[in-house]
């Protein structure tokens, strides 16, 4: 049923419903978000004018966020600028909401980890009081995932993702569309990544570029795309990507972004004969599993079940109706503007701290 509404949800707000109904959904969900956009707006106001403040917290901060609700890349760039971080010799670490945990970590946590095992990760409501205890443990800076909306903490830099394949979320507030603030939000950036490149013409990355630019003249600008990288199984066995070529499979994901995904697969030449959605965030239950696996059985011609690395680390075995479970793992790869991204991030850090590096 969930699943459903979120699906009935995307198409509504994306304007793919048609009929009266659907029309009747549009305007009333565009109602509703006067009221959000009024207190995104005041509180935004109240913060630009410090009569809201964020809190310092003796370290450094560096915010990774977004407009939009949804994926944009977040958790493949936080393991990339942790990964870069690290390998300077800096002591980090990540500090998020913790959105869908259960047992005390939520998917995204359980990929990083999985890409990230020695960069400890925090999660919880207060991230200010997460904040004071990593620099308690002696962390010189922390990464706050999913940052942008969280001002109550005081960042040193803050970094905007925008999904180049979909970059203004229907161009609604949110119930009507997927923006959490709006497009004005980004002049407050930093440094804004356009994410997801290889989904688009050289013309579309132009024309956005440019967009971001009168939006935020003084950000920075970089280009990413994501890049598979092989298949792997809960077992930690990998396979090459041109192990899809031609190959029949089915394929499921619970993601922000799960039409990226499917690019990708078509992309390394894979047929995808059966596919499944399920909301972003999602949990497995034993009742998904069992529709999973009738599901699948129907699927004779498929070879392979492939899902994304986020719902593997919530799917801890290695086949379904038995056919052997894959998933595709992709990383973040900055193709412009990598340099100046990082001089402006490292200009931040103390020196004492850069040195000690």
């Amino acid at each position: 049923m969930r699943q459903a509404l979120v699906s009935y949800w995307r198409n509504i707000t994306y304007g793919e419903q048609a009929g009266f109904v659907a029309r009747m959904l549009r305007g009333g969900l565009w109602l509703v978000s006067f009221g959000y956009s009024w207190a995104v707006r005041w509180r935004n106001w109240a913060y630009d004018r410090r009569w809201l403040r964020g809190q310092r917290v003796g370290v450094s901060v560096l915010s990774v966020g977004n407009l939009t609700v949804g994926g944009t890349g977040k958790t493949p760039f936080v393991a990339w600028l942790a990964h870069w971080l690290g390998a300077l010799g800096y002591r980090a670490a990540i500090l998020s909401r913790g959105y869908g945990a259960r047992n005390g970590l939520n998917d995204e946590a359980l990929e990083l980890a999985w890409e990230l095992p020695h960069i400890p990760h925090w999660q919880g409501a207060n991230r200010v009081a997460l904040a004071q205890w990593a620099a308690a443990q002696g962390v010189q800076l922390v990464i706050l995932d999913d940052g942008m909306q969280h001002r109550q903490l005081h960042r040193d830099v803050e970094i905007v993702l925008v999904d180049a394949s979909d970059p203004w979320g229907g161009g609604y507030l949110l119930p009507r569309g997927r923006l959490r603030e709006p497009r004005t939000a980004l002049g407050r950036a930093d440094i804004i990544v356009l994410t997801r490149a290889e989904l688009v013409s050289a013309t579309v990355l132009a024309d956005l570029a440019q967009e971001v630019a009168r939006l935020a003249p003084q950000a920075l600008q970089a280009i990413a795309r994501h890049q598979p990288r092989y298949l792997a199984n809960v077992a930690g066995e990998r396979q090459n990507l041109d192990t899809l070529a031609g190959r029949k499979v089915a394929a499921f994901c619970g993601i922000g972004h799960p039409e990226a995904f499917a690019a990708h697969l078509r992309q390394l030449g894979a047929e995808i004969i059966a596919w499944r959605i399920f909301p972003d965030h999602h949990t497995y239950s034993d009742t998904d599993l069992n529709k999973l696996a009738q599901w699948l059985a129907r699927q004779g011609e498929a070879s392979w079940v492939v899902t994304t690395r986020k719902d593997l680390v919530k799917l801890p075995q290695r086949e379904i109706a038995g056919k052997p479970l894959w998933a595709l793992v992709a990383g973040m790869e900055i193709v412009q503007g990598q340099q100046a991204l990082q001089q402006r991030i490292l200009q931040v850090l103390p020196a004492e701290q850069r040195l000690a590096a």
